[in-house]
Protein backbone atom coordinates (compact mmCIF):
# COMPACT_ATOMS: atom_id res chain seq x y z
CA UNK A 1 0.00 0.00 0.00
CA UNK A 2 1.91 3.46 -1.32
CA UNK A 3 1.37 6.71 1.17
CA UNK A 4 -2.64 8.05 1.72
CA UNK A 5 -3.30 11.43 1.23
CA UNK A 6 -5.41 12.72 3.70
CA UNK A 7 -7.11 14.88 0.89
CA UNK A 8 -7.97 11.54 -0.82
CA UNK A 9 -9.85 10.53 2.40
CA UNK A 10 -11.92 13.54 2.67
CA UNK A 11 -13.20 12.91 -0.37
CA UNK A 12 -14.13 9.47 -0.31
CA UNK A 13 -15.79 10.25 3.03
CA UNK A 14 -17.97 12.38 1.27
CA UNK A 15 -18.51 10.07 -1.22
CA UNK A 16 -19.85 7.53 0.86
CA UNK A 17 -21.98 9.93 2.65
CA UNK A 18 -23.92 11.32 -0.70
CA UNK A 19 -23.54 7.82 -2.70
CA UNK A 20 -22.92 10.05 -5.42
CA UNK A 21 -20.30 11.96 -7.77
CA UNK A 22 -22.15 14.65 -8.59
CA UNK A 23 -23.51 15.75 -4.99
CA UNK A 24 -20.31 14.75 -3.49
CA UNK A 25 -18.30 16.77 -5.85
CA UNK A 26 -20.20 19.87 -5.26
CA UNK A 27 -20.55 19.60 -1.59
CA UNK A 28 -16.53 19.61 -1.23
CA UNK A 29 -16.53 22.03 -4.27
CA UNK A 30 -14.16 19.71 -6.75
CA UNK A 31 -15.23 18.85 -10.23
CA UNK A 32 -16.82 15.00 -10.71
CA UNK A 33 -13.98 14.49 -13.21
CA UNK A 34 -11.24 15.36 -10.59
CA UNK A 35 -13.25 13.74 -7.75
CA UNK A 36 -13.62 10.70 -9.89
CA UNK A 37 -9.31 10.57 -10.85
CA UNK A 38 -9.10 11.27 -7.03
CA UNK A 39 -11.32 7.83 -5.95
CA UNK A 40 -8.89 6.30 -8.69
CA UNK A 41 -5.86 7.31 -7.10
CA UNK A 42 -7.15 6.35 -3.71
CA UNK A 43 -7.89 2.65 -4.74
CA UNK A 44 -4.41 2.20 -6.50
CA UNK A 45 -3.23 3.60 -3.62
CA UNK A 46 -4.92 1.32 -1.49
CA UNK A 47 -5.19 -1.59 -3.57
CA UNK A 48 -8.27 -2.94 -4.07
CA UNK A 49 -12.03 -1.14 -4.65
CA UNK A 50 -13.33 0.73 -2.23
CA UNK A 51 -16.63 1.72 -3.89
CA UNK A 52 -19.15 -0.34 -6.05
CA UNK A 53 -20.34 2.17 -8.95
CA UNK A 54 -24.29 1.38 -9.86
CA UNK A 55 -26.46 3.53 -12.19
CA UNK A 56 -28.01 5.26 -9.31
CA UNK A 57 -25.27 5.18 -6.38
CA UNK A 58 -22.11 4.36 -5.24
CA UNK A 59 -21.49 2.03 -2.62
CA UNK A 60 -18.49 1.28 -0.52
CA UNK A 61 -17.40 -1.99 -0.91
CA UNK A 62 -16.38 -4.68 2.29
CA UNK A 63 -12.54 -3.12 1.62
CA UNK A 64 -13.83 0.52 1.53
CA UNK A 65 -16.39 0.25 4.89
CA UNK A 66 -13.64 -1.17 6.22
CA UNK A 67 -11.32 1.71 4.98
CA UNK A 68 -13.95 4.60 5.32
CA UNK A 69 -14.11 3.21 9.15
CA UNK A 70 -10.87 4.08 9.96
CA UNK A 71 -10.61 7.08 7.65
CA UNK A 72 -13.29 9.10 9.35
CA UNK A 73 -10.70 8.46 12.78
CA UNK A 74 -8.28 9.54 10.85
CA UNK A 75 -9.53 12.73 9.45
CA UNK A 76 -11.35 13.81 12.89
CA UNK A 77 -7.51 13.50 14.45
CA UNK A 78 -5.82 15.31 11.78
CA UNK A 79 -8.60 18.11 11.87
CA UNK A 80 -7.94 18.71 15.95
CA UNK A 81 -4.58 19.04 15.31
CA UNK A 82 -4.63 21.17 12.81
CA UNK A 83 -7.05 23.20 14.87
CA UNK A 84 -4.59 22.79 17.78
CA UNK A 85 -1.82 24.18 16.06
CA UNK A 86 -3.57 27.04 14.65
CA UNK A 87 -4.78 28.40 17.79
CA UNK A 88 -0.82 28.18 19.04
CA UNK A 89 -0.04 30.13 16.26
CA UNK A 90 -2.39 32.39 16.22
CA UNK A 91 -3.98 34.68 13.24
CA UNK A 92 -0.70 34.05 10.92
CA UNK A 93 -1.65 30.46 9.61
CA UNK A 94 -4.04 27.61 9.39
CA UNK A 95 -7.47 26.68 7.67
CA UNK A 96 -10.60 27.80 9.49
CA UNK A 97 -13.76 25.92 8.55
CA UNK A 98 -17.01 27.23 9.05
CA UNK A 99 -21.04 26.40 7.40
CA UNK A 100 -23.52 29.07 6.39
CA UNK A 101 -27.37 28.04 5.40
CA UNK A 102 -28.40 29.07 2.37
CA UNK A 103 -30.34 32.57 2.98
CA UNK A 104 -27.01 33.60 5.49
CA UNK A 105 -24.61 33.08 1.95
CA UNK A 106 -27.04 34.93 -0.62
CA UNK A 107 -27.38 38.07 2.34
CA UNK A 108 -24.22 38.18 4.67
CA UNK A 109 -21.16 36.31 3.28
CA UNK A 110 -19.83 38.58 1.17
CA UNK A 111 -19.37 40.75 3.40
CA UNK A 112 -18.50 38.46 6.09
CA UNK A 113 -16.02 37.18 4.17
CA UNK A 114 -14.61 40.41 3.19
CA UNK A 115 -13.65 41.56 6.68
CA UNK A 116 -12.37 38.26 7.08
CA UNK A 117 -10.20 37.68 4.27
CA UNK A 118 -8.68 41.80 4.48
CA UNK A 119 -7.68 41.24 7.95
CA UNK A 120 -6.11 37.88 8.22
CA UNK A 121 -4.06 37.43 4.66
CA UNK A 122 -2.40 34.68 5.77
CA UNK A 123 -5.48 32.13 7.16
CA UNK A 124 -7.23 30.10 4.73
CA UNK A 125 -11.16 29.86 5.16
CA UNK A 126 -13.00 27.09 3.65
CA UNK A 127 -16.84 27.57 3.85
CA UNK A 128 -19.49 24.57 3.77
CA UNK A 129 -23.17 25.54 2.31
CA UNK A 130 -25.17 23.38 4.33
CA UNK A 131 -29.43 22.53 4.23
CA UNK A 132 -31.38 22.82 7.25
CA UNK A 133 -30.96 19.24 7.67
CA UNK A 134 -27.37 18.92 8.35
CA UNK A 135 -26.65 21.80 10.41
CA UNK A 136 -26.45 20.43 13.78
CA UNK A 137 -24.77 17.50 12.53
CA UNK A 138 -21.87 19.61 11.24
CA UNK A 139 -21.33 21.29 14.47
CA UNK A 140 -21.91 18.72 16.18
CA UNK A 141 -19.76 16.17 15.01
CA UNK A 142 -16.71 19.12 15.21
CA UNK A 143 -16.48 19.17 10.97
CA UNK A 144 -16.77 23.25 11.59
CA UNK A 145 -16.17 25.33 13.97
CA UNK A 146 -18.68 28.22 13.28
CA UNK A 147 -22.19 27.87 11.68
CA UNK A 148 -24.50 31.40 11.04
CA UNK A 149 -27.64 29.69 10.41
CA UNK A 150 -31.07 29.05 11.46
CA UNK A 151 -31.63 29.30 15.25
CA UNK A 152 -35.34 27.61 15.54
CA UNK A 153 -33.31 24.37 14.29
CA UNK A 154 -30.82 24.63 17.34
CA UNK A 155 -33.54 25.81 20.11
CA UNK A 156 -33.46 23.83 23.38
CA UNK A 157 -30.73 22.06 22.82
CA UNK A 158 -27.74 22.48 25.61
CA UNK A 159 -25.48 21.43 23.15
CA UNK A 160 -24.90 24.28 21.29
CA UNK A 161 -24.62 27.51 21.82
CA UNK A 162 -26.54 30.38 19.85
CA UNK A 163 -25.46 33.60 19.44
CA UNK A 164 -28.97 35.81 17.78
CA UNK A 165 -28.12 38.11 14.54
CA UNK A 166 -30.48 40.63 14.21
CA UNK A 167 -33.76 39.80 12.39
CA UNK A 168 -34.19 40.23 9.26
CA UNK A 169 -37.13 40.85 7.31
CA UNK A 170 -38.12 38.85 3.33
CA UNK A 171 -41.40 38.33 1.27
CA UNK A 172 -43.18 36.35 -0.58
CA UNK A 173 -42.00 36.65 -4.65
CA UNK A 174 -43.72 35.31 -7.38
CA UNK A 175 -43.15 36.55 -11.27
CA UNK A 176 -44.85 39.03 -13.23
CA UNK A 177 -48.21 38.40 -14.25
CA UNK A 178 -48.75 35.91 -11.80
CA UNK A 179 -53.01 35.25 -10.69
CA UNK A 180 -52.56 36.27 -7.29
CA UNK A 181 -51.59 39.99 -8.22
CA UNK A 182 -54.90 40.19 -9.32
CA UNK A 183 -56.44 40.05 -6.01
CA UNK A 184 -57.42 43.09 -4.51
CA UNK A 185 -56.56 40.97 -0.88
CA UNK A 186 -53.95 38.01 -1.00
CA UNK A 187 -53.94 36.20 2.69
CA UNK A 188 -51.34 33.13 3.58
CA UNK A 189 -53.73 30.54 2.82
CA UNK A 190 -53.70 32.11 -0.86
CA UNK A 191 -50.29 31.62 -1.47
CA UNK A 192 -49.96 28.48 0.06
CA UNK A 193 -52.40 27.53 -2.08
CA UNK A 194 -49.81 27.61 -4.95
CA UNK A 195 -46.47 25.35 -5.24
CA UNK A 196 -43.61 26.35 -3.25
CA UNK A 197 -40.12 26.50 -3.61
CA UNK A 198 -37.58 26.82 -0.92
CA UNK A 199 -34.78 25.29 0.92
CA UNK A 200 -35.71 23.12 3.26
CA UNK A 201 -37.67 24.95 6.63
CA UNK A 202 -37.98 23.57 9.61
CA UNK A 203 -41.17 23.42 11.89
CA UNK A 204 -40.05 26.10 14.11
CA UNK A 205 -39.21 28.30 11.64
CA UNK A 206 -42.55 28.11 9.23
CA UNK A 207 -44.56 29.02 12.87
CA UNK A 208 -42.34 31.93 13.26
CA UNK A 209 -42.90 32.72 9.10
CA UNK A 210 -46.15 32.66 9.75
CA UNK A 211 -46.60 34.60 12.95
CA UNK A 212 -49.90 35.65 13.85
CA UNK A 213 -51.43 33.08 11.72
CA UNK A 214 -49.12 30.42 12.90
CA UNK A 215 -52.04 28.99 14.84
CA UNK A 216 -54.19 28.10 11.89
CA UNK A 217 -51.70 25.24 10.36
CA UNK A 218 -50.05 22.43 10.82
CA UNK A 219 -45.91 23.74 11.41
CA UNK A 220 -44.81 19.58 11.17
CA UNK A 221 -47.15 19.06 8.11
CA UNK A 222 -45.77 22.37 6.14
CA UNK A 223 -42.21 21.15 6.86
CA UNK A 224 -43.03 17.93 4.95
CA UNK A 225 -45.19 18.52 2.39
CA UNK A 226 -45.99 22.22 1.66
CA UNK A 227 -43.15 22.44 -0.74
CA UNK A 228 -43.19 21.55 -4.58
CA UNK A 229 -39.61 22.33 -4.79
CA UNK A 230 -36.99 21.75 -2.10
CA UNK A 231 -33.57 23.31 -3.30
CA UNK A 232 -30.50 24.49 -1.65
CA UNK A 233 -30.18 26.80 -4.72
CA UNK A 234 -31.74 30.30 -4.53
CA UNK A 235 -30.18 31.27 -7.92
CA UNK A 236 -32.29 28.36 -9.12
CA UNK A 237 -35.44 29.06 -7.18
CA UNK A 238 -35.90 32.44 -8.54
CA UNK A 239 -35.15 31.23 -12.15
CA UNK A 240 -37.93 28.85 -11.26
CA UNK A 241 -40.31 31.67 -9.98
CA UNK A 242 -39.91 33.80 -12.25
CA UNK A 243 -40.53 31.51 -15.23
CA UNK A 244 -43.74 29.26 -13.58
CA UNK A 245 -46.65 30.12 -10.74
CA UNK A 246 -44.42 28.52 -7.73
CA UNK A 247 -43.93 31.28 -5.00
CA UNK A 248 -40.65 31.78 -3.47
CA UNK A 249 -39.34 33.66 -0.31
CA UNK A 250 -36.74 36.17 -0.59
CA UNK A 251 -35.45 39.27 1.02
CA UNK A 252 -35.63 42.69 -1.39
CA UNK A 253 -31.76 42.55 -1.45
CA UNK A 254 -31.54 39.20 -2.71
CA UNK A 255 -33.65 40.08 -6.08
CA UNK A 256 -32.76 43.43 -6.23
CA UNK A 257 -32.13 43.10 -10.22
CA UNK A 258 -35.10 41.01 -11.09
CA UNK A 259 -37.52 43.10 -9.05
CA UNK A 260 -35.96 46.30 -11.39
CA UNK A 261 -36.12 44.39 -14.46
CA UNK A 262 -39.78 43.29 -13.31
CA UNK A 263 -39.20 39.34 -14.05
CA UNK A 264 -40.10 39.14 -10.15
CA UNK A 265 -42.84 40.96 -8.11
CA UNK A 266 -43.46 41.01 -3.84
CA UNK A 267 -47.13 39.59 -2.92
CA UNK A 268 -48.57 42.27 -1.29
CA UNK A 269 -49.60 39.77 1.78
CA UNK A 270 -51.87 40.90 4.04
CA UNK A 271 -50.26 39.55 7.45
CA UNK A 272 -46.70 38.65 8.67
CA UNK A 273 -44.25 39.12 6.42
CA UNK A 274 -41.87 36.12 6.96
CA UNK A 275 -38.36 36.87 8.38
CA UNK A 276 -35.48 35.12 9.18
CA UNK A 277 -33.89 33.92 12.65
CA UNK A 278 -30.18 33.51 12.52
CA UNK A 279 -27.42 33.12 14.77
CA UNK A 280 -23.98 32.40 15.44
CA UNK A 281 -23.58 28.63 16.52
CA UNK A 282 -21.15 26.99 18.17
CA UNK A 283 -20.68 23.92 20.20
CA UNK A 284 -21.25 24.34 23.78
CA UNK A 285 -17.69 23.86 25.62
CA UNK A 286 -15.62 23.68 22.62
CA UNK A 287 -12.75 25.94 22.60
CA UNK A 288 -12.61 28.15 19.43
CA UNK A 289 -9.78 28.80 17.68
CA UNK A 290 -8.26 32.72 17.58
CA UNK A 291 -9.42 32.42 13.51
CA UNK A 292 -13.28 31.34 14.41
CA UNK A 293 -13.45 33.99 17.29
CA UNK A 294 -12.07 36.61 14.56
CA UNK A 295 -14.90 35.06 12.31
CA UNK A 296 -17.43 35.56 14.54
CA UNK A 297 -15.99 39.26 15.19
CA UNK A 298 -16.37 39.68 11.49
CA UNK A 299 -19.86 38.11 11.54
CA UNK A 300 -21.33 40.56 13.62
CA UNK A 301 -19.57 43.35 11.66
CA UNK A 302 -21.57 42.21 8.69
CA UNK A 303 -24.58 41.61 10.12
CA UNK A 304 -24.89 45.11 11.50
CA UNK A 305 -23.90 47.20 8.46
CA UNK A 306 -25.77 44.92 5.39
CA UNK A 307 -29.14 45.83 5.47
CA UNK A 308 -32.03 43.96 7.01
CA UNK A 309 -34.87 44.28 4.84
Amino acid sequence: MSTIDLRHMRHALALAEERNFGRAAGRIGISQPTLSRSIQTLEEGVGAPLFDRFPREVVPTEVGRVFLGRAASIVAEADDLEREMAAQLGLESGVLRVAVGPYVAAVLLGAILGRFSDRHPALRIEVAEVPGARMREVVGSGEVEVLVGEQALFRGEGEFVCEPLRPRLGEYVCRAGHPLLERDSIQVQDILSYPLAMTDISPGAWVRILGEEAGEFDPVMLADRAWKVRCQSLVAIAELVASSDAIGMFSRGMIRRELEEGSLAVIPLEGTRPSADWAIIRRRGRTLSPAAEAFIEAVREADDEVSAD
